[in-house]
């Protein structure tokens, strides 16, 4: 990133944060992605992302 945001500035910035979030949202922890409810987007998955919902609504949606 210091190489990249030397040599081309800002431009530098923003290829080396596409690098990294592209390399970020390919891993695995446990066969699980690492931004799982967020990278493959379903819907359904997003109740939980900002704000936490609580048990019994989540009960009345059903699993997906």
């Amino acid at each position: 990133m210091l190489f990249l945001a030397g040599s081309l500035g800002l431009y530098g910035i923003v290829l080396g944060f596409l690098g990294i979030m592209l390399h970020v949202t390919s891993l695995r922890s446990f066969g699980v992605l690492y931004f799982s409810p967020i990278a493959p987007f379903k819907l359904a998955a997003w109740k939980d992302v900002l704000t936490r919902i609580p048990v019994w609504a989540k009960r009345s949606w059903g699993n997906n």
